[in-house]
C-alpha cells in the first residue's frame, strides 16, 4: 500500500460521518415541521375562551342556560357543536354578534358541517346580505341527506338572492333546489313568479299550477296564477284564482330543521310566548293562557301583560282581558298595540251588553273608555286602518254620525284590501242617504267578500232607487301596514 492511498478505515469513518449529518439534518427538519404544524393548527383552532356576556337584567332562566352551555364549552373547547350549541343558546336569546363568533369557531373546527355556514349566513342576512349569501352558498354546496333540510338552506339562499335583486342567481339556485328535490314547492313558486317578471305567463303555469294545493303556497300560487291568467287574457280564471288566494289560509312556514334545534335552546318569556302560539293554533286555547298566566308571574312586563290580554279577549274573556290590557297600559302607557287591543276589546264588552235591561249606561261607559282608547291609537299610529273602523263604530254606537264618516272614510284610505273597512264605510253612507258612495264602497266589500251575505244584502239595498245626497266625495286611498 502506497502512502498516497487512502486507509479503508478511513474512509469508513468520513462516510459514516457524513450519513451522519445527512440524518441529524432530516431529523431537525422533522421536528421543526411536526412543530410547525402543531403551531399552525393550535393558532388556527383554539380561539380564547369563549365570550361571557353581561348577566344584568336578564331573567333568571336565561342567566342560568347561557352559564351552562357555557360550562360545558370549556369542558369542550375542542367541539364544534359545543361551539354551535353556545351559540345557539346565545342566538335564541339576543346575543347575535356573539353567537355569530361561536359559528365561527364551529366551522373552523368541523369545516363540513353545514349548520355552521348556514348560521352564519342566517345572522347576517340583515347586517351584511352579501356576506350572508357566501355563507348560505356555502352550506348549500355541503348540502344535507334530508330533503327537508337541504330544501330550507337552498329556500334561504334563494330569498336572499331575490331580497338583492339578483334574479338569474335566485333562477339558478332555484333551478339548483328542484333538481335535488323535485317536490321542493317553494321553489317552484319563486320559478313561477320569475317566469312572470319575465313575461312568461304560459310557463309560469308549469310551475304554478302543480303546486296550488300545496299548504306551503297555496295562497300565494294561487295570486301568482291569476296574474298569469291576467297576462293571458283569460279573465275568469284570474277571477277564480284571486277568489281562491282571498279565501286560502295562510301559507305555512317551510319547515326549517336546523332553526327548529336551535329553538329548543330558548328558555324564559320568550319560550312560553312561543309555545303559547303553537297551543292557540292547535285550538288549545285553556292551555295557552294558563302558560300566558303563568308568564305574567314569572315576568310581568308591559309586553307579556298585553299577550295575556289579547289572547284573553280574543277567547271571549273580555272582563279578565281588560284587566291585564289596563296593567300592560300601566306599565307602558306609550303602548300602540295597548290602546288599540284595550279600546277593541272595550268595543266587544259593550257589544256583549247590547241593549239588556238596565245595562245602557254601563254600555256607554264601556263604548266611551273604548273610544278613547282607539282615538289614542291613531293619534299615535295614523295609518292604523283597523283602529280607524273600530273608533267608526265606537263612535256610531254612541250616535256620533259625522265623527263616524270621518273614521269609516279614513279606516278605507288605510286600508283598501279589507272588505270590513268598505262594508262598514258603505254603511254609514247608506245611513246618511248617499246612495253612490254606499253602491262604491259595497260593489268592493263583495269584490274582495263575494259569498258574504251581509254585504250582498247591504248591496241590494244600496242598489234600490231612491234620491241621491252629493257633495261628498272619497279620497283615493292608502294602504297601510297595520
Amino acid at each position: 500500500m502506497s502512502a498516497s492511498e487512502p486507509q479503508a478505515g478511513t474512509t469508513v469513518s468520513a462516510r459514516w460521518s457524513r450519513w451522519r449529518g445527512v440524518a441529524v439534518g432530516l431529523l431537525l427538519l422533522s421536528v421543526c415541521g411536526v412543530g410547525g404544524y402543531l403551531y399552525w393548527r393550535s393558532s388556527a383552532f383554539i380561539l380564547p375562551l369563549p365570550i361571557e356576556v353581561a348577566y344584568d337584567d336578564m331573567e333568571t332562566e336565561v342567566a342560568e342556560a347561557i352559564r351552562k352551555a357555557r360550562q360545558t364549552l370549556l369542558q369542550q373547547l375542542s367541539s364544534a357543536t359545543a361551539w354551535g350549541e353556545y351559540g345557539h343558546v346565545l342566538g335564541v336569546h339576543g346575543f347575535t354578534a356573539e353567537a355569530l363568533t361561536c359559528y365561527v369557531q364551529a366551522e373552523r373546527l368541523n369545516p363540513t358541517d353545514p349548520r355552521w355556514p348556514y348560521w352564519q349566513g342566517v345572522l347576517k342576512q340583515r347586517t351584511d346580505p352579501e356576506a350572508a349569501i357566501r355563507h348560505l352558498e356555502r352550506a348549500c354546496q355541503l348540502g344535507h341527506p334530508d330533503p327537508t333540510t337541504a330544501g330550507a338552506m337552498w329556500l334561504r339562499l334563494i330569498d336572499s338572492r331575490l331580497h338583492l335583486g339578483q334574479l338569474e342567481a335566485a333562477e339558478q339556485a332555484a333551478q339548483e333546489a328542484l333538481r335535488l328535490d323535485p317536490n321542493h314547492v317553494k321553489a317552484q313558486l319563486q320559478l313561477g313568479i320569475l317566469r312572470l317578471q319575465q313575461n312568461r305567463p304560459k310557463e309560469a303555469l308549469t310551475y304554478l299550477e302543480s303546486i296550488v294545493q300545496s299548504p306551503y303556497c297555496r295562497k300565494q300560487a294561487a295570486l301568482q296564477l291569476a296574474n298569469a291568467y291576467l297576462q293571458l287574457g283569460e279573465e275568469a280564471l284570474a277571477l277564480h284564482y284571486q277568489t281562491l288566494s282571498r279565501e286560502a289560509p295562510e301559507d305555512a312556514d317551510w319547515p326549517d330543521p336546523f332553526m327548529r334545534a336551535a329553538l329548543r335552546f330558548q328558555v324564559g318569556t320568550q319560550a312560553r310566548l312561543a309555545e303559547a302560539e303553537k297551543l292557540l293554533a292547535a285550538g288549545r286555547a285553556s292551555a295557552a293562557i294558563e302558560l300566558l298566566r303563568q308568564n305574567v308571574q314569572v315576568n310581568p312586563t308591559a309586553d307579556t301583560w298585553l299577550v295575556l290580554g289579547r289572547v284573553l279577549s280574543q277567547t271571549g274573556q273580555h272582563d279578565e282581558a281588560d284587566a291585564a290590557l289596563r296593567e300592560a297600559l300601566r306599565l307602558d302607557p306609550t303602548s300602540v298595540q295597548g290602546h288599540y287591543f284595550a279600546g277593541i276589546n272595550g268595543f266587544f264588552q259593550a257589544e256583549k251588553l247590547g241593549s239588556a235591561r238596565g245595562q245602557a249606561e254601563k254600555r256607554r261607559l264601556l263604548l266611551e273608555q273604548a273610544r278613547l282608547s282607539l282615538q289614542r291609537t291613531v293619534e299615535r299610529k295614523p295609518d292604523h286602518g283597523i283602529a280607524w273602523m273600530y273608533l267608526g263604530l265606537c263612535q256610531r254606537a254612541l250616535g256620533q254620525p259625522q265623527e263616524t264618516w270621518a273614521s269609516l272614510r279614513r279606516a278605507v284610505q288605510c286600508r283598501p284590501d279589507v272588505a270590513e273597512t268598505h262594508r262598514h264605510w258603505g254603511e254609514q253612507c247608506l245611513a246618511l242617504g248617499h246612495r253612490d258612495l254606499a253602491r262604491q264602497a259595497l260593489e268592493e266589500a263583495r269584490r274582495l267578500r263575494p259569498q258574504d251575505a251581509e254585504i250582498q244584502r247591504l248591496w241590494e239595498q244600496a242598489t234600490a232607487t231612491s234620491p241621491e245626497k252629493n257633495g261628498i266625495e272619497l279620497i283615493s286611498p292608502r294602504k297601510s301596514n297595520d
